[in-house]
């Protein structure tokens, strides 16, 4: 048997090994030291050879009244572990989050040790308790409906200095692309290749995690802006931005300040959040990702192929993970499918309107 360690020494061992089998970006990474850091906080630094299932039950508890965004909430700083659980807060993380983003790490931790020999058994057996189908089915997300679309456009804010507040969610509905992807486009992945007005889309997984390809390179991906887009100005925004010599599409002005910052997928998703529960929907399942739902949807429905599919929405079949083939021979035949792309019902005219404030 090896010669035991401290519970922060295992942690440290395991990240290493496991970035030598799996490697990921320094953003995964440090999400994953930093979920590993706060159940460090939350079971004390000891001997692992001093830790019982019973421990990592009490910290599950714990985890359920763990605030939710701890680091940015002021009223935390200083406080230790159990402080911060006495105290009362309004959002706590849910239960998804303490079995997926928490437990699931400290089970690997303590079955690493197990399986190295470091301790006499497996502490964490059984400790997550593995997902119903039932709550599988209840934590699937959502297309938006027809109402939920023409409440979005209705209530959509316009505003010169935030123009991302209208164009985002607008060029998702009709693209499919992740909220992150859109944060990070920049005014010169705009452009107009034979007749065809595309944006150049650096991939971005469910996570917000940039996909890398084989040599370790940032994924992109080639989207055709729909018709619809350029009707509502989307290529005059950009010929705006470019004239003020602006290199991000989006960005943000600090507060009392004329200093802009780059404008981040985190920000963006916490401002669309509240915005959709409270002028669309109450019903969690139906988030930013319901456009790419809705788009993946809408053109399977009118026998678009999956590949063409895929290629638009940077959807990966749960089935399976073929490589997407170069994209920029194929802008026409993409272009030719998103065309297809319409939503019945939905009367965009009062929203182009509004949106010429952005171009005075």
């Amino acid at each position: 048997m090896r010669q035991t360690c401290l519970l922060s020494e295992l942690m440290e061992e395991y990240c290493v090994a496991l970035q030598n089998e799996k490697p990921a970006n320094e953003e995964t990474q440090k999400r994953y030291r930093d979920a590993l850091d706060t159940m460090l906080r939350l079971l004390g630094d000891r001997e692992i050879t001093g830790y019982t299932r019973q421990d990592l039950l009490v910290l599950k508890t714990k985890l359920y009244r763990w605030p939710a965004n701890v680091n940015k909430l002021k009223e935390f700083h200083g406080k230790t572990a159990e402080e911060i659980v006495r105290m009362k807060t309004a959002r706590t993380l849910d239960k998804r989050t303490v079995d997926i983003k928490y437990m699931d790490k400290i089970a690997a931790v303590f079955q690493y040790a197990f399986r190295q020999g470091m301790v006499a058994g497996d502490i964490a057996q059984n400790v997550v308790k593995a997902a119903t189908v039932a709550e599988k089915k209840a934590d699937k997300r959502k297309p938006y409906d027809m109402e939920d679309l023409k409440k979005i456009f209705a209530s959509m804010p316009v505003h010169p200095e935030r123009p991302h507040l209208a164009w985002i969610p607008l060029i998702a509905a009709y693209s499919g692309a992740r909220h992150g992807e859109l944060c990070r486009l920049k005014v010169s992945d705009i452009n107009v290749s034979h007749r065809i007005p595309s944006m150049l889309v650096t991939e971005e997984d469910d996570r917000g995690n940039i996909v890398t390809n084989a040599r370790g390179e940032a994924s992109q991906r080639l989207v055709p802006l729909h018709p619809l887009l350029v009707e509502m100005g989307l290529l005059e925004f950009v010929a705006r931005r470019k004239a003020q010599g602006k290199e991000l599409l989006f960005e943000l002005r600090r507060k009392g300040s004329d200093e802009f910052v780059p404008l981040t997928g985190e920000y963006y998703a916490r401002s669309f959040e509240a915005f959709n529960r409270k002028h669309v929907t109450n019903d969690r399942r139906k988030s930013f990702y319901s456009f790419r739902f809705n788009v993946h949807r809408a053109l399977l429905l009118k026998k678009v192929s999956l590949e063409i599919c895929f290629a638009i929405t940077g959807h990966v079949p749960q089935y399976g993970s073929a490589q997407i083939a170069a994209e920029d021979h194929r802008l026409a035949d993409k272009y030719s499918a998103l065309v297809q792309l319409a939503y019945p019902g939905i009367d965009l005219a009062a929203l182009k309107e509004k949106l010429g404030i952005l171009f005075r």
